[in-house]
C-alpha cells in the first residue's frame, strides 16, 4: 500500500472514533450538533454519518425534551432561527440549498425553518416553546 493511502485511512479511523472528542453534542432524538451543523441519524448512535439537518454557521442552541431551538448565520451572513420539534414524527422530506449560497441540508417534517425573528417568535408562541436564550 502507498504511504498516502496509509494516512488517508488513518486519518478516517482518527476522525471518526473521535467525534465524542471534538465535541458532538447529543440533543436527543437522533439529532446531534457535531460543529459546524446538525446532523440527524437513522440510528440512535451517531458515527460521523447522518442528514446535515440544518447548515452551518451555528451560532447557538438550547434543548429540552421537547424542543431544540437553533440560531444560525446562513451563507446570505444573515441570521435565521430554527425549532425541531421532537414531539412529532420526524418524516425525511429532501435536499435543498435554499438558504444557503454554499450548504445543501435535507428538510424533515418537524424541522422548522429558516425563520426570521418574527416568524420565529410566532411559532415559539404557538407551540408553547419555554426555552429562552
Amino acid at each position: 500500500m502507498n504511504t498516502k493511502l496509509k494516512y488517508f485511512i488513518l486519518y478516517i479511523i482518527f476522525l471518526t472514533s473521535c467525534t465524542w472528542l471534538l465535541g458532538v453534542q447529543k440533543l436527543g432524538n437522533n439529532i446531534y450538533f457535531d460543529y459546524p451543523t446538525i446532523i440527524m441519524t437513522e440510528t440512535n448512535e451517531y458515527n460521523g454519518i447522518g442528514d446535515c439537518i440544518i447548515p452551518p454557521k451555528i451560532l447557538n442552541t438550547q434543548k429540552d425534551e421537547k424542543f431544540v431551538k437553533i440560531k444560525t448565520l446562513n451563507g446570505k451572513h444573515k441570521i435565521k432561527y430554527w425549532l425541531i420539534d421532537k414531539t412529532i414524527e420526524s418524516k425525511r422530506l429532501g435536499e435543498t440549498i435554499e438558504d444557503s449560497c454554499y450548504w445543501s441540508y435535507v428538510k424533515y417534517s418537524n424541522v422548522f425553518g429558516p425563520l426570521d425573528s418574527i416568524e420565529f417568535f410566532n411559532l415559539n408562541k404557538q407551540k408553547d416553546v419555554k426555552l429562552d436564550w
